[in-house]
């Protein structure tokens, strides 16, 4: 019997009787995933609610990787505003002094703001085309992200008020296992303009290509 359980306690304190019960060698348990959750919301000046119903929220990974592919849908951008003021400027320049030019010169602006506006949302479909993960509002305005891995992230929403569009760019921080309520509202909402000239509305430390975890068209 002796004899037994000395064996029994050898075996038990050998190596091999360790890693039954452990995790495989060089294989780190996996971590909880995170939920993030919330309203999509602002108040206007009057105190009423407008709700970003049938919306949609998206959710970017830090780094993004947004600089490169940015900077160079503004060359475009720029390029094709210039070729507009151009053409404009030349039309006028042909037409007689008087109340013509100055329409043709107020025909000129217009264009020039409604060529900023669609720059302004070619620029925002760009990021959508990075999202790590898109959620909808729908009739309640809730968004909702499960199953997310730990790390950064940047919540990005749009919502019309009025004639203005506006952004919202949240930094996240998702840990193991948490359940974040984060809302989308006022005191969240992206206060400055922003547009080529600015760069991006948020901080996007670079990462080199080949370390990217991002792909813009998946």
């Amino acid at each position: 019997m002796r004899f037994i359980a000395l064996c029994l306690f050898a075996f038990i304190s050998s190596p091999v009787a360790a890693q039954r019960g452990s995790a495989i060698p060089g294989k780190s348990a996996p971590l909880r995933s995170g939920v993030v959750e919330g309203d999509v919301y602002l108040v206007t000046k009057g105190g009423d609610v407008k709700k970003g119903a049938a919306n949609e929220v998206v959710l970017l990974r830090v780094p993004t990787n947004l600089g490169d592919p940015f900077a160079a849908l503004c060359r475009v951008q720029l390029d094709r505003s210039c070729r507009l003021y151009a053409a404009d400027t030349l039309a006028r320049s042909q037409m007689p002094l008087g109340d013509a030019q100055l329409r043709m010169y107020d025909l000129t602006m217009a264009h020039i703001r409604e060529n900023a506006k669609n720059d302004v949302a070619e620029q925002r479909q760009l990021i959508r085309e990075a999202s790590f993960r898109s959620a909808p509002t729908g009739i309640n305005a809730h968004y909702k992200f499960d199953g997310l891995p730990p790390g950064q992230y940047i919540l990005f929403a749009s919502m019309p008020l009025g004639d203005v569009i506006q952004d919202w760019f949240v930094p996240l921080n998702v840990l193991a296992g948490s359940h974040m309520s984060q809302d989308l509202d006022n005191a969240t909402v992206h206060s400055g303009h922003w547009n080529c000239d600015t760069g991006l509305p948020f901080y996007d430390p670079y990462v080199p290509p080949s370390q990217s975890h991002m792909e813009l068209h998946p």
